[in-house]
């Protein structure tokens, strides 16, 4: 499939999306290396509260990227959201959720013979645990906007652009891939093969159906699906 048609960009154009891209990504990664690294808890209180704030505050410089754009929003993906976006959207969490139990049983095999080899849940559900009125509030809305951070940022511009740029759609997904999978470190080595293989998923609906607005209901619908899970 070929890119979409799109105008180019100047040079003083590009390095600005590099770098707030960079500002977007480094962050995650060097947080989920300490993490990773210092083994870093923080309460489910403090913890959800920092993902709501952060993705809310990215929000806002992504829209301010986004207005400042030459490129329209309906070339980053989010044209007008119509009808048949939620039912791709309903084929996305499918084939998401057959990833995930895929990767569990894989996981249990691996584990039944290397027992140190942990899981690490995807989300941080013990506040939804511990109070259902506070999930609601924070853990909720925190899911919901970092669903569109993520879309909005990999798949909406980084992939947008390394298709436009590299004329490789291949290229494109590959890449844009490994940055969604590169921040998510904290949630240790083994869980990053799932996490790859739907930001494989995310990035080919990118393509195939022209939008982002199928990822990011997916995206949605899957993180409070696992959450009431």
């Amino acid at each position: 499939m070929e890119p979409p048609p799109i105008v180019d960009l100047n040079k003083e154009r590009r390095l600005e999306i590099l770098a707030v891209l960079a500002m977007l990504v480094v962050p995650g990664i060097v947080e989920s290396l300490l993490s990773f690294a210092y083994s870093i808890k923080m309460s489910p209180m403090i913890s959800n509260t920092n993902v709501l704030t952060r993705s809310v505050c990215t929000l806002a410089i992504l829209w301010l990227l986004l207005r400042r754009s030459p490129w329209s929003l309906a070339d980053h993906g989010l044209g007008k959201l119509i009808p048949k976006y939620f039912w791709q959207a309903a084929i996305l969490v499918v084939l998401m959720f057959v990833a995930y139990y895929v990767y569990g049983d894989f996981y249990w095999a691996v584990h039944s013979v290397f027992p140190q080899v942990e899981f690490q849940p995807w989300l941080n559900t013990q506040l939804f645990q511990q109070s259902k009125g506070l999930a609601v509030l924070i853990l909720v809305p925190a899911m919901i906007a970092n669903s569109f951070v993520e879309e909005i940022a990999i798949r909406g511009i980084l992939q947008t652009h390394l298709v436009h740029f590299t004329r490789s759609v291949g290229a494109g997904i590959l890449v844009s891939t490994l940055a969604f999978t590169s921040y998510h470190l904290y949630q240790g080595i083994f869980p990053l093969i799932d996490i790859f293989v739907l930001g494989i998923i995310f990035a080919w609906s990118r393509i195939q159906f022209r939008s982002l607005w199928p990822a990011i209901i997916a995206h949605t619908v899957y993180n409070i699906l696992l959450l009431t899970m």
